[in-house]
């Protein structure tokens, strides 16, 4: 079984970054959500069920510590981070899934 991803965005901006994806896995929607910037990081897992989206994690959930360091990540390092998480989530939604 496969993720379909549908959107993904991602926007850098004086320190500070917004992204998002939407991904199929078995006939369910899930979206990420990722912001991060001066001293706060926040990544959730929502799954959508018809209606609205529902919360069902989020980056502590993934064995992940938010970095909540005063100091500012590059585009780059910003980028990694949440390509990382979006792979533990998609590992955390097959888990859940399966």
């Amino acid at each position: 079984m496969k993720f379909k991803q549908y959107n993904e965005s991602f926007v850098f901006r004086n320190g500070t970054t917004d992204a998002s994806k939407i991904q199929e896995f078995n006939g369910k929607k899930f979206k990420y959500t990722y912001s991060c910037g001066n001293a706060y990081e926040r990544f959730y897992i929502e799954m959508f069920d018809g209606l609205k989206l529902n919360p069902i994690a989020k980056i502590t959930d993934l064995n992940a510590r938010p970095n909540t360091s005063a100091y500012i990540n590059t585009e780059t390092e910003t980028l990694n981070r949440y390509t990382e998480l979006c792979s533990n989530a998609e590992k955390y939604v097959k888990n859940l899934i399966s």
